[in-house]
C-alpha cells in the first residue's frame, strides 16, 4: 500500500480507494474532491483493491457496472475483506444499482450516476463524516483550509499554495477585500513544516504609532511608565510559525521601517533591552490589490515591497470566477443545520441569480447573503424571494426583468403557483410553460419580492 500524503495537522490523510477499472468514475472523484484533504487512489479489480485497503483507507467507492464480464463475485470476496472500512457504490445502471444493494448490505450508499461534482463531494464526504473521521479521532474535512472552488483561477491559487508550503519563503497575497486572504494563509502555514507552530495575525492598520514597539517587539520590565513586567511581542510569540501581516498597505511609515529590518535581520529588540533576539518565523504578508500603485505614488516603500513579494499569489475577486460560486452556496448551505432541520435546497433561478450577482464584497458578501436567506426561508427551500433585496434588484435594474424568467415568476406569483392560471395570463399552452420552466429552472413557488 502507498504511503498516505502528510495532513494539515499532521499524521495521514485519509483515502478515498476508487475501484474502477476504466477509470472515468475515479476521475469524477478527483475533480469532485479538489481542494480536500482526501487521496484518490484508482485501482482496476478487486485484488489490488484488497491490497490497497491493507491499511486505514477511509472510504472504498466501488463502480460494479464496469467490472470486466459484469461478475459480483470477485467483489463479494472483497466486500468480506473490507471490514469495517466505509463502502460506497457509484453507477449509472440501473439494474447494476439494485443488485448492489442486496449484495452490499454494509454500503453507506448507493449513489446514482449522473450527478454533479458538488453532489458527488457531498456523498463521499458524508460517508467518510459517518465513519467519524480516519479512524483516530479526527476530522477528514479539513482540506485546503474550507477553501471552495475548481476553477481555473482558483487552481493558480492552489498550485501557489503548493509551492509557499514546501518553502520556507516570504510569501505576499494580494487580492480585495473578501477574497480570502487570511484563509489562504493559514492553509499555507497548517500545510507547512511550521504547521505546529503558531499562527499569529498582526494587523498593520490597527496599531498605533504609540504602541508599535512594544505590541511587536514586547518591552522589558520598567521600560516605560505602565511597563510593571517583561512582554514578549507578537512576533517572539510567533517563534517556529507564521506571522500574517494583515492589510500590508495601511501600515505606517513607521511601521514599514520596522518591519523592513525584521524581513531582512529577523531579529527583534524588546523596548529598552540592549541584547537582540533571533526570529525563527516565517513571514506572510495580505495586502489589497493596489500595493504596487502605492510603490509607485511613494506611500509605501519600494525595497520592503521587493522583500515581501518573494512569491506573490493574487486572489482573484468573485466576480472573475463565477463558475465557483454554485460550488460556495452549496458549501454555505451545507452548514445551514441551524436554520433548518435538514440541509436547505436552492431553486436553479436563486442560484442563477446569485451566480449573476457582482459580489464586490467577494465571497465574504455572498455567504452573508446566504445566511439571510436561510433566516428568511420556512420550509427548507430557498427560492428568489428569500434572497436579500438588494441582490434581486441589482439582477432586475440589469436587466433581469426584461426576461422570461421575471415574468414567468411575477404570473406564477400572482395565482399562487397555479400554472394553468399563470399560462393563460402569459397566452401560453400549459405544456409550453412547463417546458420553460423547466428550460429556465423555475419552480411554482418562485417569486421575485
Amino acid at each position: 500500500m502507498r504511503p498516505h500524503p502528510e495532513r494539515a495537522g499532521g499524521g495521514e490523510v485519509s483515502q478515498v480507494v476508487v475501484l474502477d477499472a476504466a477509470g472515468g468514475i475515479a476521475e469524477q472523484i478527483r475533480w469532485a474532491l479538489k481542494g480536500e484533504n482526501l487521496s484518490v487512489e484508482r485501482v482496476a479489480d478487486a485484488a489490488e483493491a484488497s491490497r490497497e485497503l491493507g491499511g486505514d483507507a477511509s472510504l472504498l467507492v466501488m463502480n460494479p457496472c464496469v467490472q470486466p464480464d459484469m461478475s459480483f463475485i470477485p467483489l463479494e470476496g472483497l466486500a468480506r475483506e473490507v471490514g469495517e472500512t466505509p463502502l460506497m457504490i457509484v453507477t449509472g445502471c440501473a439494474p447494476v444499482e439494485e443488485a448492489a444493494r442486496v449484495l452490499f448490505p454494509q454500503a453507506r450508499s448507493v449513489v446514482r450516476l449522473p450527478l454533479s461534482p458538488m453532489d458527488l463531494r457531498d456523498e463521499i464526504l458524508g460517508a467518510v463524516v459517518k465513519r467519524g473521521g480516519n479512524g483516530n479521532g479526527r476530522s477528514a474535512l479539513n482540506g485546503l483550509g474550507g477553501i471552495v472552488g475548481c476553477s481555473s483561477a482558483m487552481q493558480e491559487v492552489y498550485r501557489g499554495i503548493q509551492m509557499a508550503a514546501a518553502s520556507d519563503t516570504t510569501v505576499l497575497l494580494t487580492g480585495e477585500t473578501g477574497t480570502g486572504k487570511e484563509l489562504v494563509a493559514k492553509t499555507i502555514h497548517e500545510r507547512s513544516s511550521r504547521r505546529r507552530g503558531p499562527f499569529v495575525v498582526v494587523g498593520c492598520a490597527e496599531l498605533p504609532e504609540t504602541l508599535i514597539e512594544s505590541e511587536l517587539f514586547g518591552h522589558a520590565k520598567g521600560s516605560f511608565t505602565g511597563a510593571g513586567s517583561d512582554k514578549i511581542g507578537l512576533f517572539e510569540a510567533a517563534q517556529g510559525g507564521t506571522v500574517l501581516l494583515d492589510e500590508m498597505g495601511d501600515a505606517s511609515p513607521g511601521l514599514q521601517a520596522r518591519l523592513l529590518r525584521i524581513v531582512e535581520e529577523r531579529k527583534v529588540r524588546r523596548v529598552g533591552e540592549v541584547r537582540t533576539r533571533d526570529l525563527d518565523v516565517r513571514l506572510i504578508a495580505a495586502a489589497q490589490e493596489s500595493l504596487p500603485e502605492r510603490v509607485a505614488a511613494g506611500s509605501f516603500r519600494r525595497d520592503l515591497f521587493y522583500r515581501l513579494q518573494v512569491l506573490h499569489i493574487p486572489l482573484p475577486p468573485l466576480r472573475e470566477r463565477s463558475e465557483d460560486i454554485p460550488l460556495l452556496v452549496q458549501h454555505s448551505l451545507a452548514g445551514g443545520g441551524k436554520f433548518t432541520a435538514a440541509r436547505p435546497r436552492i431553486s436553479p433561478l436563486a442560484m442563477e441569480i446569485l451566480r449573476a450577482h457582482p459580489w464586490p464584497g467577494n465571497v465574504r458578501e455572498l455567504f452573508s447573503a446566504v445566511e439571510a436567506a436561510l433566516i428568511a426561508q420556512s420550509n427548507g427551500h430557498l427560492t428568489v424571494p428569500d434572497l436579500p433585496k438588494e441582490v434581486t434588484a441589482h439582477w432586475r435594474e440589469n436587466g433581469g426583468d426584461q426576461g422570461e424568467a421575471v415574468r414567468i415568476v411575477a404570473a406564477l406569483r400572482e395565482v399562487n403557483g397555479n400554472r394553468a392560471e399563470a399560462a393563460k395570463m402569459l397566452g401560453v399552452s400549459r405544456t409550453t410553460l412547463w417546458r420553460l420552466m423547466t428550460r429556465l429552472g423555475i419552480s411554482a413557488d418562485e417569486g421575485i419580492p
